[in-house]
């Protein structure tokens, strides 16, 4: 399991406040790891390579459960990830729920989501995030 709290901002479903947070618990049905290497390579004129490194950042490619179309879970995979479109910053666990927190961290999104339709009325939602250092 994983566990997503944001803020509500886009799209709010009926009973949901812009401006306060909100969170579930969702079986990934992938959610792999990514790193990004930020360096800078210079080559001289010798053919010297020199590399300066910035920094790694870390993140995760995740994928929703199957979720039917204008369910009441559809709709609030909307407002969620409306809400965090503009990269605004909220937590993520990747593998602990409500009852039970892992490793619970500040992230943001990197990129726009995708929906992928599975089936005549089944989707899922495809998005990558990174920790916010």
């Amino acid at each position: 399991m994983a566990r997503v709290t944001y803020t509500a901002k886009r799209s709010l479903i009926d009973g949901h406040v812009i401006g306060n947070s909100y969170s579930f618990d969702f079986g990934a049905s992938r959610l792999d790891h990514i790193k990004n290497v930020i360096k800078t390579d210079s080559k001289s004129d010798s053919g010297r390579i020199e590399t300066v490194f910035s920094r790694i950042e870390r993140g995760f490619s995740v994928s929703s459960p199957l979720v039917e179309y204008l369910s009441s879970d559809f709709n609030i995979w909307i407002e969620f990830l409306d809400s965090i479109a503009a990269t605004e910053p909220f937590t993520f666990d990747p593998y602990g729920t409500l009852a039970s927190p892992a490793s619970p961290a500040i992230y943001k999104m990197d990129g726009d989501y995708k929906e992928s339709r599975e089936g005549i009325k089944h989707f899922t939602f495809s998005f990558d995030v990174k920790i916010v250092p």
